[in-house]
């Protein structure tokens, strides 16, 4: 079985623009055709219950820059092995900082496709506090193979910031009922 496989931190219960997203776009998707890894947040359990499917969530631990680096490395193990053992044959990077350099690895050591999910002016100087992040999130749009725009607002950023020279592909709102190849029966 192939399976898309979705890194994010914000998923309900988080409130906010994007974890909606991600909700209301995998509910439709087959439940053996799609993962939701996420971490574990205070009243998650009441949320899945009430869900039309059921992430996969993870304990963290520590607090502040500990806790963030704690879960990077737990999410990448699980993702390892949801590749590995799990029939996962694409990655979507719901953040592009902290999810997008698994998705991208993944995608370079592995051939895993990676969608990387572009939103609230990520591309933009503002976003980019440090050379560091700029080179890391520069790095991350010229090498993923899928670039997903949430908004037309942040198409237009998107385009008027960052995709200049860009070999990815971009995906636009409106979204069809299946983003994915996998989902559309077109990937082996």
């Amino acid at each position: 079985m192939k399976r898309s496989l979705l890194l994010t931190y914000d998923f309900p219960p988080v409130p906010g623009g994007i974890s909606t997203v991600f909700y209301h776009i995998w509910k439709y998707f087959p439940p053996d055709r799609m993962l939701v890894l996420t971490p574990r947040m205070e009243g998650d359990r009441d949320t899945d219950r009430r869900s039309a499917f059921r992430p996969l969530r993870f304990r963290t631990f520590f607090t502040g820059w500990a806790r963030k680096a704690c879960a990077f490395f737990i999410m990448a193990a699980w993702t390892k092995w949801h590749v590995f053992f799990g029939g996962v044959r694409e990655i979507h990077a719901g953040q592009i900082l902290s999810c997008g350099p698994i998705g991208f690895a993944f995608q370079k050591l592995f051939g895993i496709p990676c969608f990387l999910w572009l939103y609230g002016g990520e591309t933009t100087s503002a976003y980019k506090r440090h050379p560091a992040e700029e080179w890391l999130v520069s790095t991350l749009i010229r090498g993923c193979r899928f670039l997903v725009a949430i908004s037309p607002t942040t198409t237009r950023e998107f385009l008027e910031n960052a995709y200049r020279n860009n070999s990815s592909h971009l995906l636009k709102p409106p979204y069809p009922r299946s983003l994915s190849p996998i989902n559309r029966g077109k990937v082996s």
